[in-house]
């Protein structure tokens, strides 16, 4: 069968950048709520170079391609929002004492 033409294939081709498609490991979700409730980085630019960093020291052989250790911009952004939206119990316990006029 010749498939010079992608249409006639029985198959889907995927190339090699089809990987940027995949979800972020669980230990960056983690690294990005650790730094925006401990350490209050908000910034995604500040949150990207601290991944980068947490990535080169426990997974050194991670290319910067793979996206499941090197999250896109937009994907931090969402996540950086995901871990803000968490309430601490000091949060809980300020609106309490506002309500209640301390």
């Amino acid at each position: 069968m010749d498939c010079t033409n992608i249409l006639m294939c029985n198959f889907v081709y995927l190339p090699k950048a089809a990987g940027i498609c995949q979800n972020i490991d669980p230990t960056i979700k983690s690294k990005i709520t650790e730094l925006v409730v401990d350490a209050g980085l908000v910034a995604s630019r500040d949150v990207k170079t601290m991944l980068a960093h947490h990535v080169r020291q426990v997974e050194p052989g991670v290319e910067p391609t793979n996206r499941r250790f090197y999250p896109t911009s937009k994907t931090v952004v969402n996540h950086i929002r995901l871990a803000g939206s968490t309430h601490s119990p000091d949060d809980q316990d300020d609106l309490t004492c506002t309500v209640s006029s301390c």
